[in-house]
C-alpha cells in the first residue's frame, strides 16, 4: 500500500513535498491561476431562513427589511420574509407557541442557509440557530459592528459572524459569504443521480452521494484553491461500524432533509478514511494546505471523483464496462459541474492513466521527476509528474498535475520517498 503517516499531516514525503512545492512556486508566476474566487456561480440561489428578534425586540426591524431585501435582489427566497413585517405580532397572535413552533422549525428543515441578525439579543433566534447547527446547516450570523454578541454564537466554528456598519457593508461581504456554498441546483442533480442508482446491486448499501469531501467554506477562503481527484468514493466510507455497512462518518445525514453539502463539509472533522486520504497529504503539505482543520496549513482542500459520487462494491476497477459506462456518462457530467462551481486553480490526479486520457485531452508536458537512483543496488525506475492544462469554463483554466496511482494516490511517491 502506498500509506503515508498515521495522523492529519500525514508522515514527511520529501519527494512529495518537492513536487508541490514547484508547483506552487510556478503557480504564483501564472497570471490566470491566481484569481480569488470573485464570480457569481451559475444556479446558486438558495432558500434562506431569515431569523431575527421578534419578542426580544424590534429596535431593528427597518435593517431585517433591508437584509431581506438584499437577499431577494440577489435571487435568492427567503422562507422567512414575515419576520421583517411591522404586523408579525398581529399576525402570530392568531397562533399558539405550539403552531409557531412547528411553522419555523420546518422553514429551517426545509433551507439551504440560516442568516440570522443577532444584534438584538434573543433567546428564540439562538434556539433557531443552534437548531440549524444541529442539522448540519450554513449558518451566518450578523451584528452591527461594537454588539456585544455571545461567544455561544460567533465562538462556534460552525457559525460564520460577519459585522456591519450599515446595510452598504453587506452588500459588498453577504453575497460573497452566500457564493462559497454548492448550489441547490448542484446537489438537487446529486440525489437524483443517487435516486435513480441506488438500487442497482453494485452501489454500496446504505450509502449517499459524496459529491466532494471537505470544507467548502474553508477552501473558497485559500490563497490557493487546490482540489484531488480520485475515481469514486470507496465502500470503507460506510464499512466504519463493525456490524456493517452505516453512516457512522455520516452521523448528521438525513436523506428527507436533503442536507447533503451540509454533511460533507463537515466530513474531515469526524471519521475520515485516513488511510487513503493521508496518502495525499504530504503532497499538499508543501503547498501549505491539507484536507483538515489543521492551524499549521492556511489552504484547505476538496477531494472529488470523476467518475460517479456512489460507492461501489466490486471497487471501480472491478466493474464491468457495461455497469461503469452507466454511472460514468452522469457521473462526469456532474464532477464538471462541480468543477465550475469549484473554479480550482491546481488539479492534482493520481488514477489510471488511461482514465486520465479519457477525461484530460491535453499532451502534457514534464512537469518533475523523482526517483531514478539506486535502492540496496537495485535502479529505482523514476516516478514522471506531467503537468496539463484543463478548461474549466470560457474564462477559467487549471493546472492539472498528474501522476500514476498505485494502491494508493501517488501511493509510487509514498512508497520510495518516504523516510
Amino acid at each position: 500500500m502506498g500509506r503515508v503517516g498515521v495522523g492529519e499531516g500525514g508522515s514527511g514525503c520529501s519527494g512529495a513535498e518537492s513536487t508541490i512545492k514547484h508547483i506552487t512556486c510556478t503557480h504564483h508566476y501564472n497570471s490566470y491561476i491566481i484569481k480569488q474566487y470573485s464570480g457569481t456561480l451559475s444556479g446558486t440561489n438558495m432558500k434562506i431562513y431569515f431569523a431575527g428578534s421578534i419578542r426580544g425586540g424590534r429596535s431593528i426591524l427597518f435593517e431585517y427589511q433591508q437584509i431581506i431585501a438584499l437577499l431577494k435582489k440577489s435571487g435568492h427566497d427567503v422562507v422567512s420574509e414575515h419576520v421583517a413585517s411591522s404586523k408579525l405580532e398581529e399576525v402570530e397572535a392568531k397562533l399558539t407557541d405550539e403552531e409557531i413552533f412547528k411553522n419555523d422549525i420546518g422553514f429551517i428543515d426545509e433551507c439551504d442557509c440560516v442568516v440570522a441578525d443577532v444584534t438584538v439579543p434573543s433567546i428564540g433566534v439562538g434556539y433557531e440557530i443552534s437548531y440549524a447547527v444541529s442539522r448540519g446547516k450554513r449558518v451566518l450570523c450578523l451584528y452591527k459592528e461594537g454588539t456585544n454578541v455571545s461567544a455561544m454564537v460567533i465562538g462556534n466554528r460552525r457559525v460564520r459572524g460577519i459585522p456591519y456598519l450599515n446595510i452598504s457593508d453587506l452588500e459588498k461581504s453577504l453575497p460573497l459569504h452566500l457564493e462559497k456554498m454548492i448550489s441547490p441546483d448542484l446537489k438537487e442533480k446529486a440525489m437524483k443521480y443517487y435516486d435513480d442508482f441506488k438500487e442497482q446491486d453494485f452501489v454500496v448499501k446504505p450509502s449517499l452521494p459524496i459529491l466532494y469531501f471537505g470544507d467548502i467554506e474553508a477552501y473558497f477562503d485559500s490563497e490557493i484553491k487546490i482540489i484531488t481527484v480520485g475515481k469514486n468514493p470507496s465502500g470503507k466510507e460506510f464499512e466504519l461500524s463493525k456490524s456493517g455497512n452505516s453512516f457512522s462518518r455520516f452521523p448528521e445525514w438525513n436523506e428527507s432533509r436533503h442536507n447533503l453539502t451540509q454533511i460533507l463539509n463537515n466530513y474531515f472533522k469526524k471519521e475520515p478514511y485516513r488511510n487513503w486520504f493521508n496518502s495525499y497529504e504530504p503532497i499538499l503539505n508543501g503547498a501549505d494546505c491539507s484536507f483538515y482543520h489543521n492551524k499549521k496549513y492556511k489552504n484547505r482542500a476538496i477531494h472529488t471523483d470523476m467518475c460517479s459520487p456512489l460507492a461501489t462494491k466490486p471497487t471501480w476497477s472491478k466493474l464491468d464496462d457495461g455497469k461503469q459506462k452507466l454511472l460514468f456518462e452522469r457521473g462526469f457530467e456532474l464532477w464538471e459541474l462541480l468543477l465550475k462551481e469549484l473554479q480550482p486553480d491546481v488539479i492534482l490526479i493520481s488514477v489510471p492513466h488511461g482514465l486520465f486520457k479519457k477525461v484530460v485531452k491535453s499532451e502534457g508536458t514534464p512537469f518533475h521527476t523523482i526517483g531514478g537512483n539506486r535502492n540496496n543496488g537495485n535502479l529505482r525506475k523514476p516516478y514522471e509528474v506531467y503537468e496539463h492544462v484543463f478548461k474549466i469554463n470560457e474564462t477559467k483554466s487549471a493546472r492539472v498535475f498528474y501522476g500514476q496511482a498505485a494502491n494508493t494516490p501517488f501511493g509510487t511517491i509514498s512508497n520510495q520517498e518516504s523516510p
